[in-house]
């Protein structure tokens, strides 16, 4: 019983800034309690090893991969008008959120850069046609397995004309996503990989 209250008290701390709901005491003893009480204490110790990216983390790590991005895409001379950033439209995703956080903490329109969403194909080709190569930055906040991923690029890859570099910004990728992300051709770009172990 301890162990939950204390578990409970931490997460409230460590996970206020949670949204679209913040965390509460309260909220974090209503999700304990769907579990049978002889659970709890290996559930606190759960709790205890998640890794948390706040909303200001997955910013600074989305701005920080895209520079050291740039930065390397440069050595080989692709500059940012020649770099088109698409949102992965995937049931769920935040995809959408996490690129107009990047458009606008990194500059990208400024830059350049073209913004795309993958549904809109006509216009995915009318863009990579007339840029002809380049890079194509793929952006999100978490990738699982890599299966939604790997549907919404394969759709979006019949329309993509030209020589593309194909690169997936994420703060967090879980192992068993980088290999299949990486068999399809996509580089993942990250902070941490979550690995299975």
């Amino acid at each position: 019983m301890l162990a939950k209250s204390w578990a409970c008290r931490r997460a409230a701390s460590r996970f206020h800034d949670y949204a679209p709901q913040s965390v509460t005491f309260k909220k974090a003893d209503t999700w304990f309690r769907q579990f049978d009480k002889r659970h709890w204490k290996s559930l606190s110790v759960l709790l205890s090893k998640i890794v948390y990216f706040s909303r200001n983390d997955t910013e600074r790590a989305l701005v920080t991969l895209n520079e050291k991005l740039l930065d390397r895409l440069l050595t080989v001379g692709i500059g940012p008008e020649k770099l088109i950033y698409m949102q992965i439209d995937a049931a769920g995703s935040s995809s959408p959120a996490m690129l107009s956080t990047l458009r606008d903490a990194a500059r990208l329109e400024r830059r350049g850069c073209h913004l795309l969403d993958s549904n809109d194909l006509p216009r995915i080709f009318d863009v990579t046609n007339q840029l002809e190569q380049g890079a194509i930055v793929y952006v999100d906040d978490f990738i699982g397995t890599g299966k939604q991923f790997s549907r919404s690029r394969k759709r979006v890859s019949d329309y993509v004309v030209g020589n593309f570099s194909e690169f997936l910004i994420t703060p967090c990728i879980c192992e068993e996503a980088v290999d299949r992300i990486q068999s399809v051709g996509v580089e993942p770009i990250t902070q941490l990989i979550h690995l299975k172990r």
